[in-house]
């Protein structure tokens, strides 16, 4: 195997890594409704997962791991997106709350920094949220 096929493969477990937290963000209080899985599919496709990665991950998504970004620009894409899924119900639980600090941590943000992040991930989503505008905001914490 090719050094290029190894990175290929990593990258796409961490896309399958990524999908999965989505997805559990999506059911952690109610079922999924229609707009939910179709951003759901959007998602997927965006990040060439096949169907059969898609509907395994949907079956079960907590068999995933967690596998996080290299970089701190891709992990403050990850927690974007992430924060995003949260905010479409326009409802932040404390089960989402405490959900996404953990994901932030999984993501290889300091345990020590991960409340202070995830709330100043929420706290941007209640404001203007664009990628760009987000990443700034977080990289000072």
């Amino acid at each position: 195997m090719s050094f290029l096929n190894l990175y290929e493969s990593g990258s796409h477990k961490r896309k399958i890594g990524h999908f999965a937290n989505i997805v559990k963000l999506a059911k952690l209080n109610h079922p999924m409704n229609d707009g939910e899985i179709e951003i759901l599919k959007g998602i997927s496709k965006k990040l060439d997962l096949t169907n059969d990665e898609y509907l395994a991950i949907m079956e079960d998504p907590e068999s995933f791991p967690i596998e996080p970004p290299i970089s701190q620009d891709d992990r403050l894409e990850r927690l974007y997106n992430l924060t995003h899924m949260i905010f479409l119900d326009r409802i932040v639980t404390e089960d989402e709350r405490a959900f996404l600090n953990k994901i932030a941590v999984g993501l290889g943000f300091p345990v020590e920094k991960s409340e202070e992040i995830a709330k100043a991930a929420i706290d941007f989503f209640l404001n203007i949220a664009n990628l760009e505008n987000f990443k700034k905001a977080l990289k000072d914490i």
